[in-house]
């Protein structure tokens, strides 16, 4: 009898845990990382925040107190700008070391991509490669 409880214990133990773990890294983001070349055009901040603003606001976002908080491929960034609504957020993060270098990430908070997170992560790096001409633009999608 107390084998059985011992293994019914273990299926509690392991299934809590499996929750927690699940219910803590409930979300999907997408990074858009942008790498001006040589040729680049001036004020790319700006043009940057212009566009991820225009493409924010026609999916319903709004702009935010931005978190204190943000990296560029890793290493610790300056947060030029947030949108949020709902489960949405979109973030522009400029590295602190060389201010051309700017991180775009796309989050939604909840299971997955729907068809709102399909249309901003093909949208922005379009826009953005289109207005700002001689940038790299990676796209990292969870």
């Amino acid at each position: 009898m107390s084998g059985l409880r011992l293994g019914i214990e273990s299926v509690l133990l392991v299934s809590a845990l499996a929750v927690s773990t699940t219910a803590t890294s409930c979300f999907v983001t997408s990074r858009i990382v942008l790498t001006p070349t040589p040729s680049a055009v001036s004020n790319i901040q700006s043009r940057t925040i212009a566009t991820v603003d225009s493409v924010a606001r026609l999916h319903g976002l709004k702009a935010t107190t931005p978190w204190p908080y943000c990296t560029v491929d890793g290493v610790k960034g300056i947060l030029e700008a947030a949108w949020r609504s709902g489960s949405w957020s979109i973030t522009a993060c400029v590295e602190g070391s060389a201010s051309s270098r700017i991180e775009i990430e796309v989050r939604r908070d909840g299971w997955g991509w729907n068809a709102k997170g399909n249309s901003i992560n093909h949208e922005l790096p379009e826009a953005l490669a289109g207005v700002l001409g001689a940038v790299v633009v990676t796209v990292y999608r969870d």
